[in-house]
C-alpha cells in the first residue's frame, strides 16, 4: 500500500499508517490484528486513546459514510478548523 500523506511529521505519518492499516484490515474482514510500529510515541496515542485532535476531527467524520466508502480531500475541508497562523496561542498544562 501507498498513500501520499504530503507534509507532514513523522509522527502524524506513524498514526496515519496506523489508521489506515486497522481499515485495510476491516476491510480484509480480519477481527483479531497485531500492531507494531517503530513510533512508541503512536503507540501510545492509541493505549491512552489521546488521537491528535486534527486525525480525531477527520476520523469521526469519516463515520458518517457508506461501508466502504471513503472521503479524499486534496484541499482544506470545511469541517476541519485549523488556528489563526497570525495569531499568538498560548497553553498551559
Amino acid at each position: 500500500m501507498s498513500i501520499r500523506f504530503g507534509i507532514c511529521t513523522n509522527f502524524v505519518a506513524e498514526i496515519l499508517a496506523i489508521i489506515l492499516g486497522m481499515e485495510w484490515a476491516f476491510d480484509q474482514g480480519w477481527s483479531n490484528v497485531w500492531i507494531a510500529s517503530d513510533s512508541m510515541a503512536a503507540i501510545r496515542c492509541f493505549t491512552a486513546n489521546k488521537i491528535p485532535w486534527f486525525i480525531h476531527t477527520m476520523s469521526k467524520r469519516g463515520t458518517s459514510l457508506q461501508l466502504g466508502c471513503r472521503d479524499f480531500f486534496d484541499y482544506k475541508p470545511s469541517f476541519l478548523s485549523v488556528e489563526n497562523p497570525d495569531t499568538v496561542y498560548y497553553r498551559f498544562s
